[in-house]
């Protein structure tokens, strides 16, 4: 192996690649605050990280530091979660953020929707004061799943795929005038523009302790 080759070589390490993501999520939104130093670190000792790890991220270039990412689902979906929970500290939703975690999520085997979900039910926090608990984030359930009923049906002029920020959404034209938007459900395979038949969609609910329902409209054109 030639000197250079030895230069380029690049640091095989999971716990700095986790590291080097965070922080990344910190640096993409500005300085890091004292709240998002916490939090990084808070993180760390949950995955039995050192201290002087981070501390070593700091000092060496992003670059040298190999991507290594979990292969189970479980462990993926905990490293996504983390990344957006820590973006989500001091309600810096910045577009740098957003797209550096949908670079990543893309890595582990997530969509832009995918992001987009986790992100609008991610907890106020899913760390508790123990630093040697496992975090368990809370998923949002379905509370229930119902066809459009025929006076929401008749209320609707027309409905089209729209596309929003984080994924589409579904744009309601009321007969009575005005608009009103539910986010499609991740599921469905619509595309924007797409003009849909109400009464093949299915309105669904999702219920999660201490938190209010939300609302997704699902669509697939062949029969449920």
């Amino acid at each position: 192996m030639g000197i250079l080759n030895l230069f380029r070589k690049r640091i095989k390490d999971p716990e700095l690649c986790r590291l080097r993501d965070l922080l990344a999520i910190v640096y993409a939104s500005g300085e890091m605050t004292t709240k998002e130093r916490t939090t990084i670190l808070e993180i760390a000792a949950k995955h039995n990280i050192s201290s002087s790890k981070f501390h070593q991220m700091l000092e060496i270039d992003p670059d040298s530091v190999q991507d290594i990412y979990p292969t189970s689902e479980e462990d993926r979906y905990q490293y996504l979660y983390e990344l957006i929970y820590l973006m989500t500290v001091n309600r810096k939703h910045s577009t740098r953020a957003i797209d550096y975690i949908r670079f990543i999520a893309a890595k582990m085997g997530y969509s832009p929707k995918d992001v987009y979900e986790m992100t609008e039910i991610i907890d106020s926090s899913p760390f508790t004061p123990s630093t040697k608990q496992k975090i368990t984030p809370t998923k949002w359930t379905i509370k229930f799943e119902r066809d459009f009923n025929q006076e929401e049906v008749a209320a609707v002029e027309q409905a089209v795929v729209v596309s929003s920020e984080y994924g589409n959404s579904i744009q309601f034209t009321l007969r009575s005038g005005g608009m009103t938007y539910i986010p499609l459900d991740h599921n469905s395979d619509l595309g924007t523009g797409e003009i849909i038949d109400i009464t093949k969609a299915k309105l669904i609910c999702l219920e999660k302790s201490g938190e209010s329902d939300i609302y997704r409209v699902g669509y697939q054109e062949s029969p449920w």
